[in-house]
């Protein structure tokens, strides 16, 4: 099973929520800010080494545009999984749970079969007939805590989403959850 990756926008929401990252190879990263070396417009990176303490990661090009480079840490955005959004919030005492659910809200979605069929018999009986309506599917996250009355929620069309939503809410209740928890 993959691990779904947040997408960039919700990336930058749990950036200025105030989510701490500690780069560790493995990580995904999008090299924002690091013009300088031509990488600003890359895309996704692998991070294959990281300093912390210095403020250094190097990133691998996935689409291999160009070669390994060291960047500063501060000109990347982190783009967490929805695995290691569930070990931030785990690692704080919370139980999460992540579920699929159809919401009630309707979006059309195109009938494949039928629209090959009318595109060379009768495409405006297709233009007509070609959409249907299926259930919304989307995410939810549930993090709590037993000695807690308090349920952080979040919603989304991705697992991750849904899971970064929920940190966004616990970082929302309590700024002091994103420190660092010692190695």
């Amino acid at each position: 099973m993959q691990d779904d990756l947040v997408s960039i926008v919700m990336a930058r929401r749990l950036k200025t929520a105030g989510i701490v990252w500690q780069a560790q190879p493995g990580d995904w990263a999008a090299p924002i800010g690091a013009s300088y070396l031509g990488l600003d417009t890359a895309g996704l990176a692998l991070i294959t080494d990281a300093d912390d303490e210095v403020g250094w990661v190097t990133l691998t090009d996935i689409a291999k545009h160009w070669p390994p480079a060291r960047v500063a840490k501060a000109d990347t955005l982190w783009i967490p999984t929805v695995g290691q959004l569930k070990i931030w919030m785990r690692a704080r005492g919370f139980e999460v749970s992540c579920l699929e659910n159809s919401a009630p809200a309707q979006q059309p979605v195109r009938d494949v079969r039928r629209q090959g069929w009318a595109a060379g018999i009768a495409p405006a009986a297709a233009a007509a007939d070609s959409q249907t309506t299926a259930p919304l599917l989307r995410h939810r996250c549930i993090a709590k805590m037993r000695a807690l009355p308090q349920e952080f929620l979040g919603d989304g069309d991705t697992e991750s989403d849904a899971a970064a939503e929920t940190v966004i809410a616990i970082l929302s209740a309590n700024p002091h959850a994103a420190n660092p928890l010692p190695r």
